[in-house]
């Protein structure tokens, strides 16, 4: 389940997506959010707020590739040691 803000209404919003969904929308909105920051770095513009929204997508997205290495993985370091 992934939790959204949409500031347009001011809601929080609840939608299932699956992981490769949901990997591609935080790469996505990761992208969009680098060219803000270097444009407001270009302007000489604080992009504070956009600093943090970036860590914690990063975070997002690190916590999404450590959960999704599957069984098999996990069963052959096992088998292996």
């Amino acid at each position: 389940m992934h939790i959204t803000f949409r500031p347009e209404n001011g809601r929080i919003t609840k939608t299932n997506m699956s992981k490769y969904e949901l990997r591609k929308t935080i790469k996505k909105e990761l992208r969009d959010l680098n060219w803000r920051i270097d444009m407001k770095i270009v302007r000489g513009l604080p992009y504070r707020t956009e600093a943090r929204r970036h860590k914690l997508l990063i975070m997002q997205l690190n916590r999404l590739s450590k959960s999704s290495v599957g069984f098999m993985s996990a069963f052959f370091t096992r088998v292996a040691a």
